[in-house]
């Protein structure tokens, strides 16, 4: 479907929002901490069974930018020279268009703004964009260590390793007012992400706080003891309240300016979140659904399908292509997703992707999942283990039923030989090249 006039297109990625933490993908009926995205998606259409294809920005990001699963992208390490063997492993877009690049070729004007450290120009996010910042200093010539210090000197007065909804909101509305013509504006907000701050009482207690119980989840997760699991839940559940108020604003601004209704808007988050449901904190490289299922709410321009729930399960593979089918954009190279611009007109099952998967580990083991209707299989090459879940009986998957289920075990394992099957797998790990507040930045975040 070709709409008439290219619109602005607004894409909002929110980091490790866990999907039942947003109102309108529950059906539960209690009440929300997201009124502000519960109003999207009541002018737009919000998809209930979506899901990330990776546990981690640094392996899904790369995947909703070229529109390819991380298996066929370029896959890289980080070493950290601070900590003996410690490493993170994830994809990069590598030579892929990303979406970025295609919308500006399209004449769009476009902009970022985030504070993620896997997303700046050293894993290519800065590729198409006009104006592009990501809180990072460059050109910087002074060693590794140095500049890994001068970022915690600076830690010594922000409260916050990445910035505030409010701070990117700031920013983003200073660019936008000043923009004429069709835009691609991408916000990435980081608030939903460890080290969780509650909201009340002293700031910088809360930081010394959130960061010492976060750390200790992140390292020890069989250390902490239920008390501190509620705690850690209660500070993110502050912290969601918070990006949705800012989302709020953010959307009554551009109301404001008379380009809503012109825009294509669409809200999802790069991974979601786990609280000791599988024993771990945060977002360790599994597979299960509180770390895959993530909210995505849909506004395309006008009045389109106000209201519609989609109860189809997509994956965010499938963002670039609806992005471009709306702004009437032919691509130019294959992409493993398709549109979702069909199945918001009309949930019906013939629309919808034969079946989902996501993947955890490129290398040096494949590490994937596959579901289809209520089923899931989960494969890890490393551990040699396989995972069967009826997602209908057991939405928790704490019950592995695959020596029940021969049937639907060969169902799946025959869906993800198939995805293997077409191709396009990387080889070799590259070692990244990154600064040393990079590395800070991802040691206050967890991951070395």
């Amino acid at each position: 479907m070709v709409r008439s006039g290219q619109p602005n297109v607004l894409l909002i990625t929110c980091d490790a929002l866990r999907a039942d933490f947003v109102g309108c993908c529950r059906d539960d009926g209690g009440p929300s901490l997201t009124p502000n995205l519960d109003g999207l998606a009541r002018s737009g259409v919000i998809f209930k069974k979506a899901f990330s294809q990776g546990p981690g920005t640094m392996i899904s990001m790369p995947s909703l930018f070229t529109g390819k699963y991380p298996s066929r992208l370029p896959s890289f390490k980080i070493l950290s020279p601070f900590a003996l063997r410690q490493h993170v492993r994830g994809v990069t877009v590598g030579e892929a268009p990303t979406l970025t690049e295609i919308l500006r070729d399209h004449g769009y004007r476009t902009a970022g703004f985030h504070s993620n450290p896997f997303l700046t120009s050293y894993f290519g996010f800065h590729r198409g964009f006009d104006v592009f910042y990501d809180d990072m200093t460059r050109g910087s010539k002074v060693p590794q260590f140095v500049s890994r210090w001068l970022w915690r000197l600076s830690r010594l007065y922000r409260a916050s390793p990445h910035l505030s909804a409010a701070a990117v909101n700031k920013k983003t509305l200073k660019w936008l007012r000043g923009v004429d013509g069709r835009f691609f504006l991408w916000l990435h907000y980081m608030d939903t992400h460890g080290p969780y701050q509650s909201k009340r009482g002293l700031r910088y207690l809360n930081k010394i706080k959130g960061e010492v119980l976060f750390r200790k989840a992140a390292k020890r997760p069989e250390s902490v003891t239920p008390d501190e699991c509620r705690v850690l839940r209660d500070w993110y559940t502050e912290e969601v309240t918070y990006l949705d108020r800012h989302l709020g604003r953010l959307f009554d601004a551009i109301g404001s300016m008379g380009r809503m209704d012109e825009t294509l808007v669409i809200v999802t988050a790069d991974h979601g979140e786990e609280f000791g449901e599988h024993g771990r904190f945060g977002h360790p490289w599994a597979l299960y659904d509180e770390l895959l299922h993530v909210p995505l709410v849909v506004k395309l321009p006008g009045a389109a399908h106000r209201g519609r729930v989609v109860r189809s399960a997509v994956g965010l593979i499938q963002v670039l292509p609806t992005i471009l089918e709306v702004a009437g954009i032919r691509a130019m190279e294959r992409m493993d997703g398709k549109s979702l611009v069909s199945l918001a007109e009309h949930d019906d099952r013939t629309r919808a992707l034969e079946f989902v998967v996501s993947e955890a580990g490129v290398k040096p083991r494949y590490k994937a999942c596959v579901r289809i209707d209520d089923w899931k299989l989960i494969v890890d090459e490393g551990a040699n283990r396989r995972e069967l879940y009826d997602l209908g009986k057991d939405p928790g998957e704490l019950t592995n039923v695959i020596d029940a289920n021969p049937e639907a075990r060969r169902r799946l394992e025959t869906a993800l030989a198939r995805h293997q099957a077409t191709g396009g797998f990387e080889d070799a790990d590259a070692d990244a090249r990154v600064d040393g507040a990079v590395l800070a930045r991802l040691e206050e975040l967890g991951y070395l």
